[in-house]
């Protein structure tokens, strides 16, 4: 359990250095997104730390390709894990569950992409 908490307190220090500066250029609409991501970012952090730090991986890089409609609803989304351990196909239904629970700004556009990445890796 030591060695848990530890990797975790390691991993959380090398989360912060890779989370991403503010947002500079971007449209009000990208920053409310950025936004609504930054309050899933526990959320996303346990997926990686669950499914794959937990398990041996020591870095974790994620891309999500989210299909969002008019009505700000998840309408597909599309999880591509890459790991050097752990379990993959469960870190990325983790995530797809995270990101189909957000509800996004409502558009004009019929349907949208959005693409977000993560990393995290253990030092």
């Amino acid at each position: 359990m030591r060695a848990a908490v530890a990797v975790g307190a390691a991993f959380l220090l090398t989360l912060h250095a890779l989370s991403p500066g503010p947002a500079q250029g971007k449209s009000k609409a990208e920053q409310t997104i950025d936004q609504l991501f930054d309050v899933q970012q526990p959320a996303v952090r346990d997926c990686a730390l669950t499914h794959a730090i937990y398990k041996g991986a020591t870095s974790v890089a994620l891309e999500a390709k989210i299909l969002v409609n008019r009505e700000g609803r998840v309408f597909g989304v599309v999880v591509k894990a890459t790991v050097n351990g752990g379990d993959k196909a469960s870190l990325q239904t983790c995530l797809s569950d995270v990101i189909r629970k957000v509800r996004f700004p409502r558009s004009g556009e019929s349907m949208r992409q959005i693409i977000r990445t993560w990393q995290f890796a253990t030092r």
